[in-house]
């Protein structure tokens, strides 16, 4: 039995030039991927309150906006950073802590010399607020769709936006954008 096994040189061979054959094409895969991940442009957002602007960094897109969507969006912004699980419904009033972020950004209009005027109340006209944010990230996103939904307050959808059950957290973004 032992004399007829025989080692193959020529299957050793064809073994090493498909292996290498193989490596070379999943390698080109991933310089391929590697090139349309970096060719895609990453959704970062500034908020400038110096000059109550929100631009988009990659197309270096910016649109003006009023103080109470301003104030209300940073602060939304940041609050969604900080309670990543955190549902905000339009049903219940929006959280203290929340407040108290648009009322600190809103001081710093003040500071800034924006505005003389009261502080807004950020629980009254909620979804009036929601729809001039949402326009305005319509504008500096204008030619980036997938990128703006990461900041985009969602809408209802469906039988729930009657009932308004739904959650207009921010649940896709983090301090990097």
């Amino acid at each position: 039995v032992l004399e007829t096994l025989k080692f193959n040189w020529f299957g050793l061979l064809l073994g090493i030039v498909v292996a290498l054959f193989i490596a070379r094409k999943l390698n080109a895969r991933a310089l391929h991927q590697e090139r349309i991940a970096n060719l895609t442009p990453i959704a970062n957002l500034r908020i400038d309150l110096n000059q109550k602007q929100l631009v988009n960094i990659a197309t270096n897109e910016s649109v003006s906006i009023q103080n109470k969507p301003l104030c209300f969006f940073t602060a939304l912004i940041e609050f969604c950073i900080q309670h990543p699980d955190h549902d905000l419904l339009h049903h219940n009033d929006v959280p203290l802590e929340l407040v108290s972020r648009a009322n600190k950004t809103f001081g710093r209009l003040i500071e800034l010399g924006h505005t003389k005027r009261k502080r807004p109340d950020f629980n009254a006209n909620l979804e009036k607020t929601l729809s001039e944010i949402r326009a305005v990230l319509d504008m500096v996103f204008s030619n980036n769709d997938p990128c703006k939904q990461r900041f985009y307050p969602p809408r209802a959808q469906g039988e729930g936006s009657r009932s308004k059950q739904h959650s207009y957290a921010l649940t896709q973004i983090c301090r990097q954008h």
